[in-house]
C-alpha cells in the first residue's frame, strides 16, 4: 500500500493478494495522514513510467526490480581471497514485507537464485573460507548455492537476536550463516562458538561481533561482498559500501 498524488488529490495504491497487480482508492485532498507513504508511492509511479512492464509486479517488487535495473555494474578488483563473507540480496519473500509494512528499505535491488548461483567468487584456489549469510526461507537453497560455487559445507553459524518477528508460528529471532571451504585452509583458532548473541540494528546490517569472530579465525586477505559498511581487515565489494555509519 502506497500513496500517489495528482492534481485532483491523493490516492492509495494497494497490492492485491496475488502480489502482481494493484488498484487505486481515492482518499481526498488532505495529505497529512498519508505523508509517510507519499514519497514511496511516487517513487513506484516513476519506476512504472520508465519501465511499464513492472506493472505486472507488486509495488515493492516493482521498486526492487527498478533499482536492480538502475544499479551500476560492480567492478572486480581482480584479487583472490582466503576469506570471503557474502550477504547476497536474496529475493525477499512477501510475507516479511507484510509483517513489517513500514520497513521500506526492503525495496533494495535483489538477485534471483540463479544469479546468486552464477556469481563468481574471488576465491584463492589454494584455500579459502566462505561465510554465506541467508534467511530462514532461503536456508535450504543456500546449501545448493554452496554446491554451485564449489564450496564444501562445514557448519552453521547462528546470530541470536535480541528481537524477532512472527510471520507464521515461531518467532524468527535468529539468522544464519553457512561456513565452508575450498581447499584445506585451516582455521587460525579452534574451538570458537557457533552462536553469536548481538543486538539488531538496521535491516540487513550484520553485527560487529560476527566480523570480530571472522578476523579471529580466518586469514587475510578478506573481502566482504555486497558490503554496506567498512570493516577493519576486509576489502569491500558492492554498490552500497557506505550505507551504514556508526551513530
Amino acid at each position: 500500500m502506497y500513496l500517489l498524488k495528482d492534481k485532483r488529490g491523493y490516492y492509495r495504491l494497494f497490492d492485491t493478494s496475488d502480489g502482481k497487480t494493484h488498484y487505486l482508492k481515492y482518499l481526498g485532498k488532505d495529505p497529512k495522514p498519508y505523508l509517510d507513504t507519499l514519497d514511496k508511492g511516487n517513487e513506484i509511479l516513476e519506476a512504472l513510467k520508465e519501465y511499464p512492464d513492472l506493472a505486472l509486479k507488486g509495488g515493492q517488487a516493482a521498486l526492487a526490480e527498478y533499482k536492480r535495473r538502475k544499479m551500476p555494474r560492480i567492478k572486480s578488483n581482480g584479487k583472490q581471497y582466503q576469506t570471503i563473507v557474502i550477504d547476497p540480496p536474496w529475493p525477499m519473500e512477501k510475507i516479511t514485507r507484510d509483517v513489517r509494512p513500514n520497513q521500506f528499505d526492503f525495496d533494495y535491488p535483489v538477485m534471483s537464485i540463479e544469479e546468486i548461483k552464477n556469481f563468481k567468487l574471488p576465491v584463492n584456489p589454494e584455500g579459502c573460507h566462505v561465510y554465506l549469510w541467508t534467511t530462514q526461507k532461503f536456508l535450504p537453497i543456500a546449501f545448493s548455492v554452496f554446491e554451485s560455487w564449489g564450496i564444501k559445507y562445514e557448519c552453521l553459524l547462528t546470530w541470536v537476536k535480541n528481537v524477532g518477528f512472527t510471520p507464521f508460528s515461531f518467532m524468527y529471532s535468529t539468522e544464519h550463516c553457512l561456513f565452508g571451504r575450498c581447499g584445506s585452509l585451516s582455521l587460525l583458532k579452534l574451538g570458537k562458538r557457533l552462536d553469536i548473541a548481538a543486538k539488531v540494528r538496521q535491516h540487513s546490517r550484520k553485527p560487529a561481533e560476527f566480523y570480530d569472530l571472522v578476523r579471529e579465525v580466518s586469514p587475510e586477505p578478506r573481502v566482504d561482498i555486497f558490503s554496506r559498511e567498512p570493516h577493519e581487515g576486509f576489502d569491500q565489494y558492492g554498490n552500497e559500501t557506505a550505507k551504514f555509519t556508526e551513530g
